[in-house]
């Protein structure tokens, strides 16, 4: 970085008038004296901020002070659409919760604030719907990740004692931060695309409380969620269509009384195991014991739809490098590929999975989606509106059919009605059998379908094994070097080995896509299929000098092919980023994009070229990192100070870099470096602090 280094240090602008303001606000709030100079200062520093959930705090306090608690719980309710993370908020919304009775409300926040701050339960444990409120805590404790095995479950001793241990939600309801109307996820265990109906259920229900079991992400068994009612009678009526009706014991091989116009016989369901059943009668179910029944898929297409829509997200694909090996590793990725647009110049929003995928699924920036902090497992708002939601709105049956535990409690994930979920380990030959027999399972539906893959992630060697080919042709000198230390993903070294597997993996990811593509050419006409392949991100592994956001590191992949998709192939003349993938699929399926996009639509897909592509690292307690891409330069920007919890952080002082990205000898041009300050100011001023933080985030609590 030093080297191409033509500028440091300027962005010195520091605290300022805004400061004083807030310091003269916080010292009024500690003496209680809400009056009318305080209530001028909070309206005063509302016009001078640029971050608006610290006026919303500011006046709700006010409120608050004035025994006003609706207005004080609809401004701390706005506070959390921007600063979701945060503490001060988060006690806002617990006191305004417990004071309307909404403990189910107040429990997410609550156990937030006993997680972050070692506070003790503020309210009264509800007799009513009691397993919801202290599943709700039990997600609020615990990790963000993992789905759905839980860290700290919260339960009830006989003394009616809070005592807590790590377990898994299965065979019940995952509570989640959900838009009013979606039936939550009911866990059940997967059971293979076929196999023994109750083996994994009972299995799962003998340990799902033994801690070395639950830690090691439960043998990386997989789950089963399906957005379902629980029932031990239930009707339907069809009303002259044809369903799908998905149904899941509780008990070993248990029996389900079916009555309909032309049966009445038993059916058998598994211990924690999804079936499926065809329904074009109105039909009864009854069984002695409670069952899930999933939301009813609902056959038949629409001229309106595509037959398929299929996302691929193959995790980590570094496709600078692919590019660089003149993509000698993904033979059959670009056979297909190259009839539709494969994009040269795509950069992910992030550096790493949890708050890149969420910039997929939304077409925003972390500190807009506020899914950042993996630690804090709090939802997306509802107002957010995901790429699967949007699909599911036009009618699409929507599946993942292979994808991680990561994006269940922050409800990232919400728009799946059905999701297969795995700890760590998403093979592409798993994937991709599952999603042909998806295919041809739900042929008469019109399919949304989410295939994760893992193959192409380089792991720690200490914690994961790699394909075997690789172990057997690497001499035992290169197998080793550079494995002393052990790193997270995002910090792995270039070493032989490193490279050699996830090359490894790229091959074999490859191979197995290349069947799942010659499926789809011989079972669809192209106008019937819409496929769309990207990567969250790049690795480390291939830089010599690891950098987090270098072009190998996020320069990731973006391709499609299909209905309405111009066979254009390669196109590296533009710049496109991971939150284009969303208005891409907006104009090629057909939904109305939402105000506010960080995304662009593509020249290529009849939009316009990027000015430029952000990346950035906002990861807690690290320094907040940045790279601005222009076509002909760029900058990189890292602060001196660590990100806050809530996502916020001081740039005074931070240190900057430009340099030329076009290979012309010569620095960043005057106008240039103008221009790529002003965009990174932008950027960054709704989570520049400033050296401004609330007393609850440094320590304190007001």
């Amino acid at each position: 970085m030093e080297e191409a280094s033509v500028w440091q240090g300027i962005y010195g602008q520091g605290y300022d008038a805004r400061g004083d303001l807030f310091a003269r606000l916080l010292v009024k709030a500690n003496r209680r004296e809400f009056d009318d100079e305080y209530l001028g200062l909070v309206v005063e520093y509302g016009k001078a901020s640029p971050q608006p959930e610290r006026f919303h705090v500011f006046y709700a306090w006010y409120a608050l002070a004035h025994g006003n608690y609706e207005v004080a719980l609809a401004e701390a309710e706005k506070a959390a659409e921007i600063r979701a993370v945060n503490g001060v908020v988060w006690k806002i919304l617990v006191t305004c919760y417990v004071h309307f009775g909404r403990y189910l409300e107040a429990a997410w926040y609550q156990g937030l604030l006993i997680k972050f701050y070692q506070g003790t339960l503020k309210m009264p444990v509800p007799a009513e719907h009691q397993e919801a409120f202290l599943a709700r805590l039990s997600i609020g404790l615990g990790v963000s990740g993992y789905a759905p095995i839980v860290s700290r479950r919260i339960y009830l001793d006989e003394e009616r004692e809070l005592c807590e241990k790590m377990s898994i939600f299965l065979g019940e309801p995952i509570e989640e931060q959900r838009p009013e109307g979606d039936l939550l996820y009911w866990s059940g265990v997967y059971g293979g695309c076929q196999g023994a109906l109750n083996h994994r259920g009972l299995a799962l229900a003998e340990v799902r409380e033994q801690q070395g079991f639950v830690f090691n992400s439960a043998a990386d068994l997989e789950f089963e969620l399906i957005r379902s009612t629980v029932q031990r009678s239930y009707e339907f009526d069809p009303q002259g269509s044809t369903y799908i009706l998905p149904l899941a014991g509780t008990e070993k091989s248990q029996k389900l009384d079916v009555h309909g116009p032309d049966v009445h016989k038993p059916a058998w369901l598994g211990k924690y195991a999804f079936s499926f059943y065809r329904v074009s009668e109105p039909v009864k179910l009854r069984s002695g014991a409670d069952f899930a029944v999933g939301k009813p898929i609902r056959l038949g297409h629409s001229s309106k739809r595509r037959k398929l829509v299929l996302h691929i997200l193959v995790d980590g694909l570094c496709w600078q490098e692919m590019r660089e090996e003149n993509y000698r590793l993904v033979p059959n990725i670009i056979d297909f590929f190259q009839h539709g647009v494969i994009f040269g110049q795509h950069f992910s929003a992030s550096e790493y999975t949890y708050p890149s995928f969420p910039s997929i699924e939304t077409g925003l920036y972390p500190h807009h989606t506020q899914v950042f902090n993996e630690q804090a497992a709090i939802g997306m708002s509802t107002t957010h509106k995901t790429l699967a939601e949007q699909m599911r709105d036009l009618g699409y049956h929507t599946v993942n059919i292979q994808g991680g535990g990561d994006s269940v409690y922050n409800s990232v994930g919400r728009g799946y009605d059905r999701r297969l979920i795995a700890g760590d380990m998403m093979p592409a030959a798993e994937g991709v059998e599952r999603t042909i027999q998806q295919l041809e399972a739900f042929d008469e539906c019109d399919q949304f379908i989410l295939l994760d893959i893992m193959d192409t992630h380089p792991w720690d060697v200490h914690d994961y094994q790699v394909a075997v080919a690789t172990q057997t042709h690497l001499e035992l000198a290169e197998r080793l070097r550079g494995m002393e230390e052990k790193q997270a993903s995002v910090r792995l070294k270039c070493t032989p080995f490193y490279m050699a597997a996830n090359r490894m993996g790229i091959k074999n990811a490859d191979r197995s896509l290349g069947t799942l593509f010659e499926y789809l050419k011989k079972h669809f006409n192209e106008d019937e299929y819409l496929v769309e392949l990207c990567s969250d991100h790049g690795v480390s592994i291939y830089d010599e000098k690891p950098y987090m956001l270098s072009d190998k590191h996020t320069g990731a992949a973006l391709m499609l092919r299909g209905a309405g998709v111009p066979q254009l192939g390669f196109v590296d003349d533009e710049l496109t980023s991971t939150l284009d993938i969303y208005p891409i699929m907006s104009k090629l399926c057909g939904f109305d994009l939402p105000e506010g996009l960080d995304g662009n639509l593509p020249a290529a897909f009849g939009g316009r070229k990027r000015e430029y592509c952000i990346s950035n690292a906002m990861f807690p307690k690290q320094t907040y990192k940045m790279r601005l891409r222009m076509e002909n330069c760029q900058m990189d920007l890292e602060s001196k100070t660590l990100v806050h919890q809530d996502g916020t952080v001081d740039l005074t002082g931070a240190h900057l870099w430009a340099s030329r990205r076009d290979g012309r000898s010569g620095g960043v041009k005057e106008t240039e470096l103008s221009r790529l300050l002003e965009i990174v100011r932008e950027h960054t001023a709704s989570f520049d602090n400033m050296g401004i933080q609330w007393p609850m985030l440094q320590g304190e609590v007001l």
